[in-house]
């Protein structure tokens, strides 16, 4: 009986490691195919007047789990590929009871190199950065065309 314990703890020692590695193995590819696989769409690429950056806009899709309007802003070295995993530093969303805008987000880079984003009334804006990249970053707010036409 002594001479056969070895080969028992042998083979139960290598049929648990054979387990462990069937385990991680099959979570790692449930958590593959669990996780959401977001899409990016560029709506537009603006490069900077000094030819160092370019702003992107884009609509970031993540299936089911998001919803409505949003629109992120990634700040690249020009020429670069906008990566699949890139939120980008700027976000906002169309609030629930807003009407859709026809432009929600736009890009324009003043003469010195600094990026100005307009975003538009009903678009409400959950993350943003005052700098990236070197790049100062102002934000303009204009006012609802209702909220205008008011004395």
């Amino acid at each position: 009986m002594n001479s056969r314990l070895p080969k028992i703890l042998t083979a139960s020692a290598i049929m648990l490691l054979l387990l462990m590695i069937g385990g991680f193995a099959l979570r790692a590819m449930l958590e593959s195919t669990m996780q959401p696989q977001c899409q990016n769409q560029i709506l537009s690429t603006l490069v900077a007047p000094q030819g160092k950056h370019s702003a992107i806009l884009f609509a970031r899709d993540c299936g089911a789990t998001t919803g409505g309007l949003a629109r992120h802003i990634a700040l690249l070295p020009a020429g670069a590929q906008l990566p699949a995993q890139e939120g980008g530093f700027f976000v906002a969303v169309l609030h629930r009871d807003a009407p859709a805008p026809a432009e929600p987000v736009r890009l324009a880079w003043r003469p010195n190199g600094d990026l100005q984003i307009t975003v538009a009334p009903g678009m409400e804006m959950y993350h943003g950065a005052t700098s990236v990249r070197g790049v100062a970053i102002h934000y303009q707010f204009p006012p609802s065309p209702s909220a205008a036409a008011q004395p």
